[in-house]
């Protein structure tokens, strides 16, 4: 690298300027033969190589940004978003080999083949890139080959991937692939959490609710939950509910309770639906109402709740 900057740099001099700056010391001197290169020389090869590099990357950052734009259209074209995404994925660009993994994962725009598809995840994640890693933790954790799984997912969550961090943390919690524990798992929980993640968030309160890898610190649990459910987080939802109705970190009050589980419940939530319908049966945390009652256990039966369609059938004797 040095003797080819050096070579540019005599080429832009004039003669007395090399003189100047090389003064004769024997052979090479300038003005011997291989002294300094005629004005006119061509560029050496390694710089018209790199800019037929460069001129390829920029083509196929074209073509990518072409197939994105074509994913966003109101009646998107596969067949030719597909294109785009395996001709650039052809002249090297990562982002572009995932899409045209997905492409061929998915049957969009080519005919599915799964082969093909992981060809591509593959090339496209011995570049770095971090969807494809997730994927391919995905297509091994299907196959239950837990340990290469794990693998991946640590090569995409240490890039930041959120859904590859959420997935990690499951297997350490779970011990698959990788020793169970907890404390790892909470990590790469509070990892996704910190991204705004609201399953991250909802895990992290309950890790710290139940003092799973941590010290038992329902201040932490509560801040997390709420930060789930403000998302509309069902689960998160119910758990705080639970905390109300039991006083865990927070001061008992069945008509808190009910007010998170009523949430849960208008989001489709089926073990809301039921504890909702239970609280106007009972009259906790509301008045008695026998018609909301029998509406709510209703809902949840028809997700198919046994303990609603017992409710049910006990209303009716």
């Amino acid at each position: 690298m040095k003797s080819v900057n050096l070579r540019k740099y005599i080429v832009s001099c004039t003669l007395p300027a090399l003189l100047a700056l090389l003064p004769c010391s024997g052979v090479g001197c300038a003005g011997e033969s291989g002294g300094a290169a005629p004005l006119n020389s061509p560029q050496p090869a390694a710089s018209q190589a790199a800019k037929g590099e460069s001129s390829k990357q920029a083509e196929a950052r074209r073509l990518y940004e072409e197939g994105l734009k074509g994913l966003n259209a109101p009646n998107p074209d596969f067949v030719k978003i597909s294109q785009c995404f395996i001709r650039a994925a052809e002249l090297g660009d990562a982002d572009a080999q995932y899409r045209a993994g997905v492409c061929f994962a998915l049957g969009q725009g080519v005919k599915q083949d799964e082969a093909k598809a992981l060809r591509w995840y593959e090339k496209a994640a011995a570049q770095g890139q971090s969807d494809a890693q997730y994927e391919l933790g995905n297509i091994c954790l299907e196959a239950k080959n837990y340990k290469e799984a794990v693998g991946w997912y640590e090569k995409a969550a240490h890039q930041g991937h959120k859904d590859a961090q959420i997935t990690l943390a499951f297997r350490c919690e779970r011990g698959q692939g990788t020793p169970q524990d907890y404390r790892k798992a909470l990590d790469w929980f509070l990892k996704a959490a910190e991204q705004d993640d609201a399953q991250a968030q909802y895990n992290v309160g309950v890790y710290y609710a139940e003092g799973r890898g941590t010290e038992q610190n329902f201040a932490e649990a509560l801040k997390w939950l709420h930060k789930s459910a403000d998302k509309n987080h069902t689960l998160a939802l119910n758990y705080l509910a639970f905390c109300y109705e039991y006083g865990k970190g927070v001061e008992q009050s069945d008509a808190e309770a009910v007010k998170y589980i009523k949430k849960a419940a208008e989001l489709g939530s089926d073990t809301a639906q039921y504890k909702l319908g239970l609280a106007y049966e009972k009259g906790i945390g509301v008045p008695k109402d026998y018609a909301q009652a029998i509406k709510w256990y209703q809902k949840a039966a028809q997700f198919g709740s046994a303990e609603a369609k017992q409710r049910l059938q006990d209303l009716k004797r």
